[in-house]
């Protein structure tokens, strides 16, 4: 752990305009002075953040002290005009220089420009002004140069910058003529806006959209993070969404939200290092540190080693760590950057609170801090269905129609080839199947499942077929290979259906409670059949699941999500004995967290703590409430409002979603937008349009 360093701007703010006539203290200087190893974005929005905050100074003339908006100091100058006038003098003499350096700068980058000023035309005679087709020209032009009021105006050039971001066109289209002419034929007094105004527009709504993140994170105890690293057009990104649980309108109907949070460039290798930083960096950039329960990935090496080596893992809870901010900051100004036990009672400390890890960061420690990680259970899935299950992975002995299999699967794939590569092949492919086969994606086993479901509904005869093999220069189908493929695909079937939830919506709404009677309800349907020659993929398919998810059962927190779900609740638990256990655990934690007084250090002294005892609970009151949540036959989220202590946990739990598919739509959302046309759009760029087509739901 080091002390976090600052890069000053050369040009300081302080000797400029009426600014250099004021002394300030360094801790002003350092606040309002903007770090230059920022990106563009990052300054701009520091800018605009630093306008509406007030900057306190003293005069060097007559030490006279007060404060002004430091986007707006008119206060100052007017102090000057009526307190000293020669220094009054020396500014507008400054600024004047100043005004007359940008005059001079903009002439000499202009010259070489060929002028528009047009030649004065010489004055028109009483005859000619009092003329009626004179006149009536006039009147023309001037209900031509009108414009709609400001009110109407303003709602024009949000309708603009609606189609433009929400359709993901060039921002040069507002510049087009074409569309210029549509605007002007629907209203001619119509103003429509420039490129760079439409920019302006762009960076405030996306400086508006993050400040209401931020209020809106405030308010949210629990948040969970997804995040995912993607490439295109040679850059580099690590995206990241948060998901949290929200009660809206007079009801307080409770409603997942989803929100993006970044679309970072990734310079260079994508080390865990680096992953850890910008995660850590995004997260203090909305203040989150301490509301992120979770951050979900994918199985990447780099991203489990980032939380491995970064992450509190341990099982403190938050009353384990004292975070109390006198303690704190005390603890901070003492502490040894050599002691390693301090500094990680520290880095405990700030993982459950977001004012103590501001207060670190404040006291001048850089350190990373991340929250607890899941494996994506989508990726897992896949895994499973990809790797575990290649047919490599077999002998012949053990799986006897291996071999068939795989050429089986190796003739498709070369009719799939032929479609993705030749025209023709797949005119031909159409007249024999009736529809555009798809062909899979070499990263999603379920589109290779959907493409092999495809090919054996829409397949009509064994000698048809063949026919088209024939003409593309394939081997040839057998009937044992239609079986063997009909037999793989109804195997695998539970698989692509679990995988098909988790990805969807409804997986991302019903939370990380979804995963244990998913996998209980997978198991179930795969063991039902008795299958004549796959029977091994199968037996792999239950042992791979046993092995990636089986410790998943044991832990607490994917448990409790399940049993607080109204959807779930115990059903999917089939052993009596387990459930009792899983009830008795779920009575306990609600006694504990209700039996047990929060301290207050700052408002209980010693001998109060000593004479407090705890409430005795009346008698059932857990066991009642649990009992009758498990008995209730409602499945809606709606019910929790009948069992407050169930419906606190269920957030807290639930919070959590069991894929990282949203980071996946993001990048799906950013290759809409950074096109082959576009691929000298700026990083910033791209992650305000993107930003901003989520928000406004286009």
């Amino acid at each position: 752990m080091t002390m976090a360093s600052t890069t000053i701007e050369k040009d300081s703010w302080t000797e400029s305009g009426v600014f250099s006539f004021f002394n300030f203290t360094q801790a002003v200087i350092k606040c309002f002075t903007i770090d230059t190893s920022l990106t563009r974005l990052e300054q701009k929005e520091k800018k605009a953040l630093l306008g509406t905050e007030f900057v306190a100074g003293k005069c060097k003339t007559c030490g006279w002290e007060s404060k002004v908006h430091f986007g707006n100091p008119s206060n100052w100058v007017r102090h000057l005009k009526l307190q000293h006038g020669v220094a009054f003098d020396a500014y507008k003499e400054a600024m004047a220089n100043k005004k007359k350096d940008r005059k001079r700068r903009r002439s000499a980058d202009s010259s070489y420009l060929p002028t528009n000023k047009k030649a004065r035309q010489p004055q028109e005679t009483i005859d000619v002004a009092l003329d009626l087709n004179t006149i009536s020209r006039k009147k023309e032009k001037i209900e031509k140069a009108k414009h709609l009021e400001q009110e109407h105006q303003l709602r024009v050039d949000m309708r603009i910058f609606q189609y433009v971001v929400g359709s993901c066109l060039p921002l040069s289209t507002v510049e087009n003529i074409l569309f210029r002419n549509v605007c002007t034929e629907i209203n001619p007094k119509v103003n429509v806006v420039c490129t760079k105004t439409l920019k302006k527009t762009i960076l405030q709504q996306y400086l508006n959209y993050k400040a209401s993140l931020r209020k809106r994170f405030s308010n949210a105890v629990d948040v969970c993070l997804t995040a995912d690293a993607w490439g295109s057009k040679r850059r580099s990104f690590l995206g990241v969404t948060a998901h949290w649980l929200e009660s809206k309108g007079e009801t307080g109907e409770m409603t997942r939200c989803s929100a993006a949070l970044a679309c970072k460039r990734f310079l260079g290798s994508h080390t865990y290092e680096k992953i850890a930083a910008l995660l850590n960096n995004i997260m203090d950039d909305f203040s989150l540190h301490g509301k992120v329960n979770y951050v979900v990935t994918d199985n990447g090496s780099n991203f489990v080693k980032a939380f491995t080596e970064f992450s509190v893992e341990n099982q403190l809870t938050h009353d384990d760590v004292d975070d109390d901010p006198e303690f704190i900051e005390g603890l901070a100004a003492l502490a040894d950057l050599h002691d390693e036990e301090e500094l990680e009672e520290l880095r405990e400390a700030a993982s459950f609170n977001t004012e103590t890890y501001r207060i670190l960061k404040d006291a001048g420690f850089s350190t990373i801090i991340l929250p607890k990680h899941i494996r994506c259970a989508s990726h897992t899935l896949n895994l499973i269905a990809t790797v575990d299950t290649d047919l490599s992975k077999f002998d012949l002995k053990s799986f006897p129609k291996k071999n068939a299999l795989r050429q089986a699967l190796s003739k498709i794939q070369g009719l799939w080839n032929k479609i993705g590569r030749s025209v023709s092949a797949s005119e031909e492919a159409f007249e024999v199947f009736g529809i555009a086969l798809p062909t899979p994606c070499p990263t999603r086993w379920n589109s290779l499942f959907d493409s092999l479901v495809a090919f054996l509904k829409n397949f009509k005869s064994l000698e048809i077929v063949n026919k088209l093999f024939s003409s593309l220069t394939l081997p040839l189908l057998t009937k044992e290979d239609i079986e063997l493929l009909t037999e793989y695909m109804e195997v695998m079937k539970p698989l692509a259906v679990v995988l098909d939830i988790l990805q969807g919506d409804k997986g991302v709404f019903l939370g990380i409670g979804l995963v244990l009677p998913l996998i209980t309800r997978l198991k179930d349907l795969m063991n039902q059949r008795v299958y004549l020659h796959l029977g091994p993929i199968r037996d792999r398919v239950l042992e791979k699941v046993d092995k990636r998810f089986g410790k998943l059962f044991e832990d607490p927190w994917y448990l409790m999500a399940a049993l607080t779900h109204p959807c779930f609740k115990a059903h999917w638990i089939k052993d009596r004995r387990s459930q009792e256990e899983a009830k008795i655990k779920l009575r306990q934690l609600i006694q504990d967290s209700t039996c047990s007084p929060v301290l207050e250090k700052s408002k209980t002294s010693l001998a109060e703590e000593f004479l407090l005892f705890d409430e005795i609970q009346p008698s059932g009151r857990p066991d009642d409430e649990v009992d009758r949540f498990l008995k209730d036959r409602d499945t809606s989220i709606g019910m929790l409002d009948n069992y407050p202590q169930i419906k606190s946990l269920f957030v807290k739990y639930n919070t959590v979603i069991p894929t990282s598919a949203p980071v996946e739509r993001l990048f799906s959302l950013a290759a809409l937008i950074l096109t082959i046309r576009r691929n000298k759009l700026s990083d910033s760029m791209l992650e305000m349009l993107i930003f901003l087509k989520i928000a406004l739901n286009l």
